[in-house]
């Protein structure tokens, strides 16, 4: 071991004995330095705009997007690293020195690994100068994530090991050291690529996507360890060091061309067993290093997937190939992608297991694809689209042999995701943006379909109410959109159904929604309502002014009432009918929903584009709390019939409402809304003003569903949200980093190499 100690210290020495290692390490302080300081300034200047700040940590050292400090780092390593291990071994070559080392008693593994263990030690300082922005940014940040800085810095550190060891056996192999560096460069190049490379061919798509290094030190640099990855890095280290020592052994060791066949088939196979084996789901250890475990699962979540373990929960992928969503993810070459996304839940589901069904059926929502290829038959247009994936015709499902499969015709034959779970289904989209893939809340709210039926909302039909298709004033983007609309209700864990009030309104509906109906019901279809108000159900009730009539008999049963007459607010961007509403703060559950606390804190309201008001009748047997008014100072009330009389009797106009009282045990809940607008297509879409329509809508139905749905899956924020810096403060650490620090580097590699020179 001391000799091992002997030769990395004279590595060292010659290492800094020459101007290469100090020029790296001025340029790695420069570099990390724009960094550091980008990001910092970023953030001081988004601060004094006004916002407020959060995640502080990770924006500067490992946010996985922008110029923070950890990711900007990883990918320029490769640069450094050829040029410090270029002369390892080649200039013990070039000079002859390494002839006497096949005469010397000393090991061939003693040689690398005490030449390794230099390098290994030039990397600590490397991660030693990272540090040093860290104990900067620790002053300025009170509460800094310590434990995700850690896991960064410990991700760097084995990829810098990492490239040291194939750097270090790239060097055995040739006598140039330019030779070296460049065939490192390559090498390093290819095993961040291979990961890309045959990922349509089975079986060979495993081992090339575990070869992959890239993508190892970003999960740790996100502030997650895991033994796969820690595994994958000492396997890739070892397997360099042993082959380096067996190429050095074999100048001296006169072995067969037969033997070195062997050992090196039998190393690769141990690599790539340990490797499998070690990443098997149920054997991958983790440990989540964020101040708030924000990469794990939260508890909520963890009790859904924990009923989950009895048998084997699959995910089919049904990947229509007409559909623009297909070579996003669905193609065979994104399959260890898609592992990769679900990884945190396989995490605490070792048993998921991933299947792929491709077919051809028309879209009806994408026309486009048949008007690019006129005169082609849907068959020869699914031939030409396969050969274009690279996908064989042969394994693509007409749309006959699909709907022998399935029926998709409810997803619009999209391409979807079916979970199953035992004898349960539940569908999980794809979406058309930006992030494509379903977040944590679709996921989970699909994961918790398998083991609790979805909240189920009834949609009553027949008298002109508003439905769900594409209209501007209907609800599809709240209610039912699928791909196009990933904060609708249906991908949260809501299902919807259209009642007919023919019969009795099924046990099954948890919300019955009477949306602004323009004819009046029957009195077998009151009484219908009345049954179902009796039994202490919740109900949502929307009407527009002017059909008072048609929604008069059910607010009876209530004891509500509307005000005669339509709303009217001064305001000089819209039209007097338009009511920019204020929630009422504090009264009604569902506002506890964060998100939309946090849109009222920015002075964000309700878009009402026509609106009455509510009046609770003195025989009422229900609690009114109010949860929408209009202020009466910019409001006023005018009467359907004279149009030129006024009438303002109230301080607020209660545009929406809710009541309360409790049945045999139970809170009923029933919402009232003088506007049927406000959760319209057109209205949720709305830009040209500050709205929380869309999150509002979404908290009426989840209050009104018992707060069942969405499965909250969020995290609390990390506490790093305070930045004690100015421009000022900005302007001194940039001289610091890019002046003082390089100069001071500078000027002792100067001063030491003079004193070699002299000496």
């Amino acid at each position: 071991m001391k000799l091992i100690y002997k030769i990395a210290k004279t590595e060292l020495n010659i290492m800094f004995y020459s101007p290469i290692a100090w020029l790296v390490l001025v340029i790695f302080i420069v570099q990390g330095g724009i960094s550091f300081i980008d990001s910092i300034g970023g953030l001081v200047s988004y601060s004094q705009q006004g916002n407020s700040l959060s995640y502080i940590t990770s924006s500067i050292f490992s946010r996985p997007y922008g110029s923070s400090l950890f990711v900007t780092m990883m990918k320029n390593l490769y640069l450094y690293i050829p040029l410090l291990t270029m002369g390892l071994l080649s200039k013990e070559f070039s000079t002859g020195s390494f002839k006497l080392l096949l005469s010397s008693p000393i090991k061939f593994r003693t040689i690398v690994l005490g030449k390794f263990l230099s390098i290994a030690i030039y990397g600590l300082i490397l991660v030693l100068i990272l540090l040093l922005f860290v104990v900067i940014a620790s002053f300025l940040i009170p509460n800094l994530e310590w434990g995700l800085i850690f896991s960064g810095l410990l991700g760097l550190y084995l990829l810098i090991c990492a490239y040291s060891a194939i750097g270090l056996f790239i060097s055995s192999l040739t006598s140039y050291q330019v030779v070296a560096a460049i065939g490192t460069l390559t090498v390093l190049a290819f095993f961040n690529f291979i990961g890309s490379l045959w990922q349509d061919i089975p079986y060979v798509n495993e081992v090339t996507y575990w070869l992959s290094i890239s993508g190892r030190t970003e999960q740790m640099i996100e502030g997650l360890i895991s033994s796969k990855v820690l595994m994958y890095f000492f396997l890739v280290i070892a397997f360099f060091l042993i082959i380096t020592i067996l190429k050095l052994s074999s100048g001296k060791q006169n072995r067969s061309i037969g033997m070195n066949i062997s050992l090196f088939s039998g190393l690769i196979f141990a690599l790539i067993f340990i490797g499998y084996v070690s990443s098997r789901p149920s054997l991958i250890a983790y440990q989540d290093m964020t101040s708030t475990n924000r990469l794990t699962l939260n508890e909520e979540s963890q009790k859904i997937v924990s009923q989950l373990k009895d048998a084997p929960l699959k995910i089919t992928s049904y990947v229509n190939i007409f559909s623009s969503n297909a070579p996003r993810s669905g193609l065979p070459k994104n399959q260890n992608g898609d592992f990769r996304y679900f990884e945190k839940y396989v995490r605490f589901l070792p048993k998921l297991e991933f299947n792929y069904v491709y077919f051809y059926d028309t879209i009806p929502s994408n026309p486009d694809i048949y008007i690019k290829n006129p005169g082609l038959s849907e068959k020869e247009l699914a031939k030409k689209i396969s050969n274009s994936y690279g996908l064989n015709f042969e394994n693509v499902l007409s749309p006959e042999e699909i709907k022998s499969k399935i029926d998709l015709s409810t997803e619009e034959n999209q391409y979807v995701r079916q979970l199953t779970y035992k004898d349960r289904r539940v569908f999980l989209r794809m979406f058309n943006d930006m992030t494509h893939y379903p977040n944590d809340t679709q996921i989970m709210a699909a994961f918790k379909g398998l083991v609790d039926d979805h909240t189920q909302i009834g949609l009553i039909t027949g008298q002109g109410e508003r439905a769900i298709f594409k209209n501007d004033m209907d609800y599809r983007t709240i209610i039912s959109g699928r791909e196009d609309s990933r904060g609708s209700l249906l991908n949260k864990g809501f299902s919807y159904s259209f009642v007919d009030l023919k019969e009795n309104i099924s046990d099954n509906i948890d919300i019955l929604v009477i949306a602004d109906p323009t004819s009046s019901y029957s009195e077998s279809e009151i009484s219908f309502i009345k049954e179902y108000i009796d039994a202490g159900r919740n109900l949502f009730i929307l009407s527009e002014p002017n059909n008072d009539e048609a929604i008069e008999p059910v607010l009876n049963i209530l004891g509500v009432e509307y005000e005669k007459g339509q709303l009217y607010q001064e305001n000089e961007d819209f039209s007097n009918e338009f009511i920019i509403a204020k929630l009422e703060e504090g009264t009604p559950k569902f506002l506890e929903n964060m998100y939309l606390r946090s849109l009222m804190s920015y002075d964000y309201n309700l878009s009402m584009p026509n609106s009455k008001s509510l009046k609770l009748k003195s025989n009422a047997d229900f609690l009114m709390k109010p949860l929408v008014f209009a202020d009466s100072e910019n409001t006023i009330l005018k009467p359907y019939i004279d149009s030129d009389s006024i009438t303002d009797t109230s301080i607020k106009h209660i545009t929406g409402a809710a009541l309360l009282r409790t049945i045999s045990g139970n809170e009923q809940k029933i919402a009232i809304f003088g506007d049927a607008d406000f959760m319209s297509n057109k209205e949720l879409t709305r830009r040209n003003i500050r709205i929380l329509n869309d999150a509002f809508s979404s908290s009426i139905f989840t209050w009104l569903g018992d707060f069942k749905y969405p499965v909250k899956t969020g995290h609390p924020r990390p506490e790093d949200n305070v930045l004690n810096v100015s421009e000022s403060g900005v302007q001194f650490l940039r001289v610091f980093i890019f002046g003082f620090l390089p100069i001071m580097v500078i000027l002792f590699s100067i001063i030491l190499l003079i004193r070699r020179k002299r000496k």
